[in-house]
């Protein structure tokens, strides 16, 4: 299932516990199987794709750039996403 590309501010990392995904970042195309990892700017538009007939899991680790402050460490959010 194809997800329509986004993109936002902050940092990006996810990495695949299970499955494989094609991660399109602007108009490049990566294949990540489990245990591959990829870290980009979130700022360009970007999309997960499941091409395969198998669930696959990500995580998906987000640094919100906003929520910094001068005393402060960065904000972390993580998301356990399943692509089917």
């Amino acid at each position: 299932r194809e997800v329509e590309p986004s993109s936002h501010e902050g940092e990006e990392f996810i990495f695949i516990l299970s499955g494989s995904i094609t991660a399109q970042v602007e108009k490049e195309s990566h294949e990540l199987e489990m245990g591959d990892s990829m870290y980009f700017d979130p700022a360009l538009r970007h999309s997960f794709i499941n091409n395969t007939q198998q669930s696959s899991q990500l995580l998906v680790c987000l640094i919100d750039k906003k929520m910094q402050t001068h005393d402060k460490d960065p904000f972390h959010h993580a998301l356990k996403k399943n692509y089917e």
